[in-house]
């Protein structure tokens, strides 16, 4: 992984990554990340902004159950959920799911408490509460969750 720097766009610098959140934060979708990076000479000061470089692996041969970002709910008292639509009844459920990676195409792996082939809502979710009904607005294809 690798650091620029707004006041120093020209260089990047190697940092090692020592902690993800395993969960979204209360008020977006941003995962915290903490990065050691050596400042021996002292050279950046406290509070610089920059921008993490992350090194994507090429996609991967081992199937994985991906949601949107924007499926993902987070309660500090109940962790990370989503809500899965009954395609019969046309209502929601809560989940809760263990994630896995975050992945740069606006998904993220689910390691567990999702199914490949289940249908989450993506919209409107601070709205929804256990056998809420739903409409699904785009019947083609509606939003499941892929292997």
């Amino acid at each position: 992984m690798g650091v620029r720097f707004d006041v120093c766009t020209e260089e990047v610098y190697s940092a090692k990554v020592v902690e993800v959140s395993k969960s979204t934060t209360r008020n977006n979708l941003s995962f915290l990340l903490t990065a050691l990076l050596p400042n021996k000479q002292g050279k950046w000061p406290a509070g610089i902004s920059g921008k993490m470089l992350l090194d994507f692996p090429a996609s991967s041969s081992v199937a994985m159950v991906t949601v949107p970002q924007t499926a993902l709910s987070y309660r500090p008292t109940e962790g990370d959920y989503v809500w899965t639509v009954d395609n019969a009844t046309r209502k929601v459920s809560k989940k809760k799911v263990i994630l896995g990676e975050l992945l740069p195409n606006g998904k993220v792996e689910v390691k567990g408490g999702l199914q490949a082939g289940e249908t989450v809502a993506v919209s409107k979710l601070r709205f929804l509460s256990e056998g809420t009904p739903v409409e699904i607005m785009n019947r083609e294809m509606p939003v499941t969750a892929q292997k």
